[in-house]
């Protein structure tokens, strides 16, 4: 897949043996006993603890670390460890300070356990000093907001369970990228299995529970429900998803909770519901072809292009740009939507495929983001891919910068993808992210995005907590209008009646700072903290649409104050998001994410709130006194490998025969069993792969490491020194990766949401939809419709257009007519599909038949929706 390297990230407790010769280094996995979760989810939050046990089968004492995956927006708010029935309990500190004082410990022969996150959705646990034959339980606690799917009737809860490799391209290599990927490491051998139980707590009766990944079970009663992996424990193979769907749409409210110190901080949380014309746009869609994309993914982004192409508005522009190591596009610039353009990017889309080489994010963005933009038609850039990048930082903070010209949205495509990626380039360029795994409501999600694109912007979303927020110049509060004016409501145009005097102003740190969009029927949240801890009477939102400002008032109940840390915590892990990612009140200051200032307040908020960060790390010590193992290994010694192995990738089919043992080598003929779920790294070839991708029923997703399926295995890896690896760049060596289909597929589900049949019969009568959104009388629509020509050219002629009109454009009206009756009766359950083509076919019958003397648009869909 191109220049670079891919990397996969390690999940499971490993130790180093000592270096063997020169630069070697033996990594042997401790066996995993049991792992389990235990989550509870409780309306649009939840908090999940990860235990997993582990043993220490080696005769000398050892020094482990633990790779584990996230969700994006959780914040890890606990880390405990318990070895010999003590329970060791970890505190958030300065990084370096937390680093300092376990090499101490270790040093002494103390247990140690250090927790640091290594990217935003991938954290590291090191453990000093287990001793021969002991046991030690790690858990993880953390929080996050869930999501919601297509409506707020659905919630979806996500458990990151694998890390997929990650690709890096060489200049980022060379730019120092490379600190932040991990140690290598290979073999195979036996699974280990993860038990699963949540307990799911909603606002509303629970109507549905569904899992689009794993094969669930569950007992529903009333608002609450208890879910469990059918099995009892499974392997996991790809992350774990589950849909929950209730019986009453989401309520807007504010709540505020007060910590055990007293400081008050508020959540507000609503689906705001509004409706405007759509707008002109330009629309480019850059689709990922790197060869991860290979199988079910290209295939998946195939239809949605489709779909795509035949929802636009008429009036727009739109591109198509594929990349990889390289990347092309369907046009030098935008060309207008018009028939001719349709079937051109209908024979380009056709011949997609994952061929690009490797995944290069960068270059394609640039392109897009520096061409000249369209005078009238606000840019908007959708990007699907299967996010597995290394530079996932440099990627947001691209985005970030031409947020104000480029508004872009996101669809992460695969069981692997990377959420930080998806999730943090939606949340810089102002657009939303949405996820598909199997292609579960994949068309619907899609479909929602286009949708959210082609709206107008809401702008100045302003929030007032009743005081002024931090960082700004003026009060965050501010008069939508005159005293008594009407204005339209956020959540459904009506008339609220005019705003009572506001409450004393008051100090306001808001999370996150910068007010996220607002998007029809799309999850908002926002958080406060108040720092003389005196709650407001109300909150308001408000925001400028194209029809005047849009607001709503929240009033806030005060003996409805929780007590806890939930919300102080969400909203900690929010702010600190912000400094990391240079959205801050920091940064309208003018502080660089890389200065001081702002790792010293990111060190206040994650040691004050107990947060690993990217300053913070978890540290906790075992003091122990008596005999014990001298330390052998170096505390100081660094066993992260600075840059790329050189050895041979093995057929991905032969992964489940063992690994057999590892002899030491000279660096320049290593050879190393990999890419199985426990492998970390490998290279790509320079080659194009268009001869070795997957064929269409095949899906060649790379192996990735798995949270719950270890492999028990030993291997040696070579820890080259940069300045040879700098040289092996140099050289260009390369090497042959034979990507065959997995023997290990992933896991069915039972009881999962699959693709139906609807949608590819939906999206093939899209496909003969013209651009002003009619259909004309072809072969294909007759066997879909099931009606002959003679029969519709029959019933055409009983219409008075038929003499008002006639010729072609009187037949496209009855045909057009037909599919729209046809297509609202036979796939009623899949309107979020075909909403938007079947609404432009809507828009055509008008505009031809409005102030035309004969039938109205609703008499003929009427009298055709009768005869079928």
């Amino acid at each position: 897949m191109g220049r670079g390297v891919h990397y996969h990230h390690c999940c499971g407790l490993y130790w180093l043996r000592p270096k063997c010769v020169h630069y070697y280094s033996w990594y042997n996995l401790v066996p995993l006993l049991r792992s389990n979760v235990e989550c509870t989810l409780i309306d649009q939050m939840t908090q999940v603890d990860i235990t997993q046990e582990y043993v220490n089968n080696e005769s000398i004492p050892i020094e482990a670390s633990y790779m584990f995956p996230l969700d994006e927006r959780a914040a890890v708010c606990g880390f405990e460890a318990e070895i010999g029935g003590r329970t060791i309990v970890g505190k958030a500190k300065e990084k370096e300070q937390a680093k300092r004082e376990y090499d101490r410990a270790v040093a002494k022969g103390d247990g140690a356990f250090l927790l640091e996150e290594k990217k935003a959705d991938i954290f590291k646990i090191k453990v000093g000093n287990l001793l021969p034959g002991e046991k030690v339980k790690i858990k993880i606690t953390y929080v996050a907001e869930m999501k919601s799917e297509v409506s707020d009737l659905k919630k979806r809860f996500l458990l990151p369970t694998t890390v997929a490799p990650r690709y890096t391209p060489p200049h980022d290599w060379r730019e120092g990228e490379s600190d932040r990927n991990f140690e290598p490491m290979s073999g195979a051998g036996k699974g280990y299995e993860m038990s699963i139980n949540m307990s799911c707590h909603m606002m509303s009766e629970i109507t549905a529970i569904s899992s689009p990944s794993h094969s669930i079970t569950h007992q529903i009663n009333g608002k609450t429900a208890s879910v469990g992996l059918s099995l009892g424990s499974q392997v996991m193979t790809n992350d774990f998803i589950v849909n929950i769907e209730v019986s009453q749409p989401h309520e807007p409210r504010v709540c505020l909770e007060v910590n055990e110190s007293g400081d008050l901080a508020a959540m507000v949380t609503l689906f705001p519901h509004f409706q405007f014309r759509d707008t002109p746009a330009e629309l480019v869609f850059v689709v990922d072809r790197s060869g991860s994309m290979g199988g079910s993914r290209i295939r998946h982004a195939r239809e949605v292009m489709q779909l795509f192409m035949r929802s636009l508005p008429e009036d727009c522009f739109f591109n198509i740009v594929g990349f990889g190591s390289r990347h092309d596009s369907l046009y030098k610039t935008s060309h207008k939507y018009t028939d001719n353009t349709l079937r051109e990017a209908t024979n380009h889309i056709s011949r997609m495929d994952a061929n690009l080489g490797g995944t290069e994010m960068v270059a394609p963005l640039t392109s897009v983001f520096n061409s000249r933009p369209i005078r009238g038609y606000p840019r908007q850039v959708f990007v699907l891919t299967d996010g597995q990048v290394s530079n996932t930082e440099r990627v947001i903070q691209l985005v970030e910068a031409h947020h104000r010209t480029n508004r872009v949205f996101t669809l992460g495509l695969g069981n692997e993808v990377s959420h930080h990626l998806v999730e943090g380039m939606a949340r810089a360029g102002r657009g939303t992210a949405q996820f598909v795994s199997n292609g579960s409501d994949m068309a619907e999600k899609v479909m929602k995005q286009l949708k959210e694109a082609i709206q107008p912007a809401l702008q100045n979303v302003r929030v007032d907590w009743g005081g002024k927020v931090e960082g700004s110049s003026s009060s965050s509060s501010s008069s939508s209008g005159p005293q008594g004016s009407i204005v339209m409501s956020l959540l459904g145009y009506t008339s609220p009646e005019a705003s009572a005097p506001p409450a004393p102003r008051v100090e306001v740190h808001q999370a996150p700072f910068r007010v996220p969009p607002l998007f029809d029927s799309q999850h908002f949240v926002i958080y406060a903290m108040y720092s003389d801890n005196k709650p407001p009477s109300s909150v308001k939102i408000t925001a400028e649409s194209p029809d005047g400002p849009l607001t709503v008032e929240l009033p806030v109940d005060v003996n409805k104050t929780i007590r806890g840390k939930l919300i102080h915590t969400l909203a900690a892990r929010s702010m600190i998001r912000d400094l990391e990612e240079g959205s801050s009140w920091m940064s309208e200051l003018g502080y660089d994410v890389k200065s001081a200032r702002v790792k010293d307040e990111i060190v206040r908020l994650g040691t004050k709130y107990q947060l690993a960060s990217l300053h913070t790390s978890f540290i906790a010590i075992e003091e122990r006194t008596g005999n014990h193992f001298d330390c052998w290994f170096d505390p100081y010694y660094q066993e992260e490998v600075v840059g790329p192995l050189h050895y041979e990738a093995p057929a991905l089919d032969s992964l489940l025969c063992a690994a057999p043992a590892p002899s030491c080598a000279p660096v320049s003929h290593m050879r190393a069993r990999a890419a199985s779920p426990m492998c970390d790294a490998f290279y790509d070839t320079d080659e194009d792969l268009s001869s070795g991708s997957c064929s269409e029923d095949e899906d060649c997703e790379m192996e990735s490491a798995s949270f719950g399926a270890l492999r028990e295995c030993e291997m040696e890896c070579a820890k080259l020194q940069l300045r040879e690896e700098r040289s092996v760049f140099k050289k260009k060596e390369k090497m042959v990766v034979k990507d065959k289909k997995s023997a290990a597929a992933p896991q069915k589900n039972s009881s999962a949401r699959q693709e139906t049949s609807s949608v590819p019969s939906v999206t093939s009568i899209a496909m003969e939809q013209g651009v002003n959104g009619s259909f004309p009388l072809t072969d294909s629509i007759t066997n879909i419709l099931s009606l002959d020509r003679a029969t519709i050219q029959a019933m055409y002629s009983n219409f008075k257009i038929s003499k008002t009109l006639g010729g072609e454009i009187g037949e496209r009206i009855i045909v057009t007519a037909l599919v729209i009756a046809f297509v609202e009766k036979k796939y009623a359950k899949e309107k979020g599909v075909w909403d938007r083509f079947v609404g432009k076919a809507r828009g055509f019958l008008e505009k031809q038949l409005n102030g035309k003397g004969a039938e109205s648009a609703q008499d003929i869909l009427q009298a055709v929706s009768a005869l079928l």
